[in-house]
């Protein structure tokens, strides 16, 4: 097997809701990948360490959020 193959991370991406997009987009340094949400993908370490950022960035957006709105109350 390539070294490429296996340098490779599992990852599980959310289902999504109905009509939100059934897969997910993620592009590091002009290589683009299309992800397809609920299922549990291999992919390179680099995209696994994407998806986490992205999803600590939506957490905190959501903590942020909610904490305007308490204080506009």
């Amino acid at each position: 097997m390539s070294e490429r193959k296996q340098n490779r991370v599992a990852v599980t991406l959310p289902r999504a809701y109905a009509g939100e997009e059934q897969t997910a987009f993620v592009s590091i340094n002009g290589k683009n990948y299309l992800l397809p949400r609920g299922k549990t993908l291999e992919v390179p370490p680099e995209v696994a360490f994407e998806l986490e950022r992205a999803e600590r960035a939506r957490l905190r957006l959501d903590e942020v959020s909610d904490r305007l709105m308490k204080e506009n109350l």
